[in-house]
């Protein structure tokens, strides 16, 4: 099932769930005035976050801080199967919980249903939902029945009232300063004073799969590396850079830039990438494309001189381990998503019309225009304008 199917379905079942769960909530609550304190009882605390690994990088520091703030809680964190590595090598929970939506739909609620029954029967103190206003969070946060709970909220978005405490998302602070606002209500607790991102942990052994892929590659050890990702994920590929300006970049990259230029991204993006590949002059790029585990693609990052990225999971992963990053925005505002840190050049356009995507609309892009001028207007010639001044060739 892809990504924009299961928006759909959250768009069109989701209000009715929500209404239903609400008006059992409320009669339930007028029989049962029970409060709940945190602070009082920490127990467990579910936090969750289903989609985005940059989303997930983003909320490390107030998670962390979280952790810290109650060492006597398990702190479990539900999300996609594909983000458990992620999650593993932050550390910044007692364990992970995850969904696999990429069976079929009867074979996904059920192991949903499984999910709710088990994490029912493990009573959990509190809920935490990083989800921005999708309703399939706010169902499963009502179906745990936790005594607290809390979410993002807004009168335009219909997510019934699942969550106890109800904290809007700001679209003017950046997305990890609305995580640490939500984390800082619902658990009574300072956040914000972590200015950089949890660095995932990297092992030896990432580190020595990476550098034989690159010896392979005649790569030495001192060797400069760019890494580019000319990919963005399943959520809104208008986030690209477009292709022709990629390819005329890497052209004029490669006969100034003494180094090696690496093409990166999941497998699932090889085709893509290929492409791209395929269209530059022999011996401009090497395309790592779907042969780099995640923990690779970690050491790769903190070997770069440079990492070129659109909007991703990708260029958060870069800032988590100190890498200097050159990033294209467009759809997206960096309002929100900028990466973290220092020694980030951000090329963002502001156009009329940008940004186009919402997270109160489930980040579905509405083009105004025939083509995406906010990001067809950085050209390739000012990308090389600005890699001149952050490489001094």
């Amino acid at each position: 099932m892809n990504l924009k199917t299961k928006q759909h379905i959250d768009r069109i079942i989701g209000p009715g769930l929500c209404l239903l769960l609400t008006a059992y909530k409320n009669a339930q609550s007028f029989f049962n005035r029970r409060r709940s304190n945190l602070a009082a009882r920490p127990g467990k605390i579910l936090i969750m976050k289903f989609w985005g690994m940059g989303s997930i990088l983003l909320a490390s520091p107030a998670v962390r801080q979280l952790q810290k703030s109650y060492p006597e809680s398990e702190i479990i964190f539900l999300t996609m199967e594909s983000n458990r590595e992620i999650l593993s090598r932050l550390e910044i929970c007692s364990r992970v919980e995850t969904i696999n939506t990429d069976r079929g739909l009867i074979t996904l609620f059920i192991d949903i249903f499984r999910l709710i029954a088990r994490l029912k029967k493990q009573k959990i103190n509190m809920v935490i939902d990083l989800e921005f206003f999708t309703r399939f969070s706010a169902v499963i946060t009502a179906l745990i029945g936790a005594p607290a709970s809390g979410g993002f909220y807004d009168r335009q978005v219909y997510r019934g009232y699942l969550h106890g405490v109800r904290v809007p998302f700001n679209r003017y602070w950046h997305t990890k300063t609305n995580f640490e606002n939500l984390i800082s209500k619902c658990a009574a607790i300072e956040t914000g004073a972590n200015t950089l991102l949890v660095r995932p942990r990297i092992n030896s052994g990432d580190r020595d799969s990476l550098q034989k892929l690159l010896a392979e590659n005649n790569i030495t050890g001192g060797e400069r590396i760019i890494a580019v990702n000319i990919n963005a994920g399943e959520l809104a590929h208008e986030r690209r850079w477009p292709a022709h300006h990629f390819i005329s970049l890497i052209e004029k990259l490669s006969k100034n830039f003494k180094g090696k230029i690496i093409l990166i991204g999941h497998a699932s993006e090889s085709a893509y990438v290929g492409t791209i590949h395929r269209a530059l002059p022999a011996n401009a790029a090497l395309d790592f494309s779907g042969r780099l585990s995640l923990g690779m693609l970690a050491a790769l990052m903190e070997r770069v001189t440079l990492m070129i990225s659109n909007d991703s999971g990708p260029l958060h992963l870069a800032a988590a381990v100190g890498a200097r990053t050159i990033s294209f925005f467009g759809p997206e505002t960096p309002v929100l998503y900028a990466p973290v840190g220092e020694n980030h050049t951000i090329l963002y356009k502001n156009i009329d019309c940008s940004p186009c995507i919402n997270v109160h609309t489930g980040k579905i892009v509405r083009c105004l225009k025939t083509k995406p001028e906010c990001l067809e207007n950085i050209t390739a010639e000012e990308v090389t304008q600005v890699l001149g001044d952050v490489l001094r060739y």
